[in-house]
């Protein structure tokens, strides 16, 4: 099989800037809202639980339904009148998951409230219907994404891209300067902002496939994405649980602090995300007409995505930090010094994505459920344990130890899966020495008093080095096949 080098890479390269509009103007705004006659730590703790509900909400909704059309695009595009049942069905099931979790919210919302000590987030109504309107926003959007990457509609993923990011922004900015200067006001503005792309969306779909719900269609996607909704259940439970544990410890201030650096890492794997989605169609054309050139593809075809994960992490780090240190006012800034340390996660996640895919490809996602199902057990109690004593470095040791069991068992596991073998110094041992590194790094920070640019800029240093050196002929190698 020939890959075509060059369109992949020109459609990484805009799936990386696209994704990474909407956080980045989330990230921008950040500094309008915040300051010590504005958005405090505190309040930014509260968003921390509301996105948690969110995330939650969108797990719900979207039952897997991206990864899906992904995978069962490849088995109806030749069949329109099949993949117009399928994709009509699929937007069908998100939107009644949605109508159900607000009928439960309704019914249940004054019993979620009273798990928070924090008299805010106690009255569940003032927040809750507007971070599931969130989350559902968020899975017809990550669906629709899914399903435009496949059929390569470069054009209507950028568009929409594009509004999301200005609409949500917008009115967040706003919802808090004129409405509420609080948590609420800028969750009413997410949600508003999130509708509007959601109902064009909507309108689109259904116009162009109809409104059905095959049941003999959904009864494979239902086989296949319940242990990735299970799976997606144990992501959200390492989402909440770090946050969930310093809010109940009254850990507001290093909450605030903990969750604004996460903001940054999870707007890195956004932008990773929309390079993985390029590369996910190629891998499974590779695995669909397996030949001599496999192993070589997928060696060149993944390093070129470890290449783009690391130097985008080193891209970014200096410049974050930099960014929270000078244009934040409150003790919000001590968030620059989580940030190398919170940023090398996204090292682990390229890992299990990598490792996964043979897993997707075959179908056999009930491997996630039972895998992490322990990474989610392991997590929990670190936290429980640790975030007494460490706080907000209890959740990260946390996330650390899961994250690295989660990409040595799927290391191991996935071989089992298809006898493909991956180049394991570019793809397991290099990234696992990174991470390693990382951690004495900040380690011999904490023990010697360091600057944590000192520690910061020595990271980014060896991993442009790394690089250069353990992914040259890879690159070399992927460039040639024109």
């Amino acid at each position: 099989m020939k890959l075509n080098v060059r369109e992949y890479l020109k459609i990484s390269i805009i799936y990386a800037i696209v994704t990474a509009f909407p956080p980045a103007l989330q990230i921008l705004i950040l500094p309008l809202l915040e300051g010590k006659d504005r958005l405090g730590a505190t309040q930014f703790s509260h968003l921390a639980i509301t996105e948690s509900i969110s995330v939650l909400a969108m797990t719900i909704a979207i039952f897997a339904m991206g990864n899906a059309i992904a995978r069962f695009y490849f088995d109806y595009r030749d069949n329109r009148k099949s993949y117009n049942s399928m994709v009509s069905s699929v937007y069908s099931s998100i939107l009644f998951r949605g109508l159900i979790l607000m009928i439960l919210a309704a019914l249940f919302g004054n019993y979620i409230g009273k798990i928070f000590p924090q008299p805010e987030l106690r009255d569940f109504s003032s927040y809750g219907y507007l971070a599931i309107i969130v989350g559902i926003n968020r899975a017809i959007f990550l669906t629709a994404t899914s399903l435009y990457r496949n059929e390569k509609k470069i054009r209507l993923f950028v568009a929409l891209s594009l509004a999301l990011g200005i609409l949500r922004t917008a009115f967040q900015l706003t919802m808090v300067l004129n409405y509420k200067m609080n948590f609420i006001g800028y969750l009413t503005g997410s949600a508003i902002g999130g509708l509007l792309p959601s109902l064009f969306i909507l309108g689109l779909t259904f116009y162009r496939s109809g409104f059905h719900y095959n049941r003999t269609i959904m009864r494979p996607i239902y086989t296949f994405t319940r242990p990735l909704f299970q799976y997606g259940l144990v992501q959200w439970g390492l989402l909440f649980a770090d946050r969930y544990f310093l809010k109940l410890n009254n850990f507001q201030e290093e909450l605030g602090m903990y969750d604004t650096a996460m903001k940054f890492v999870f707007g890195i794997q956004l932008i990773l995300q929309g390079i993985q989605g390029a590369v996910q169609p190629e891998v499974y054309r590779v695995l669909k007409d397996r030949d001599e050139e496999t192993k070589q593809n997928l060696d060149g075809l993944l390093g070129v995505l470890q290449v783009q994960t690391q130097l985008i992490i080193a891209i970014a780090i200096i410049p974050v930090m930099f960014f929270l240190h000078n244009f934040f006012e409150t003790k919000l800034q001590l968030a620059a010094g989580l940030i190398s340390l919170l940023f090398m996660t996204s090292i682990l996640k390229t890992q299990f994505v990598i490792y996964s895919f043979p897993f997707y490809y075959e179908k056999r996602t009930k491997y996630f459920l039972k895998v992490n199902t322990i990474v989610l057990i392991i997590n929990i109690l670190l936290n429980f344990l640790l975030v007494p004593i460490f706080k907000a470095y209890g959740s990260i040791i946390a996330l650390y130890v899961s994250g690295l069991v989660q990409v040595i068992a799927t290391f191991y596991y996935q071989d089992k899966v298809i006898d493909i073998k991956f180049n394991e110094l570019q793809q397991f041992y290099y990234p696992l020495a990174l991470v390693f590194l990382t951690i004495l790094l900040e380690w011999i920070k904490w023990q010697f008093n360091l600057n944590y640019y000192i520690t910061a800029i020595f990271l980014v240093i060896v991993m442009l080095a790394g690089v250069c050196k353990f992914y040259k002929d890879d690159i070399r190698f992927f460039l040639r096949k024109q």
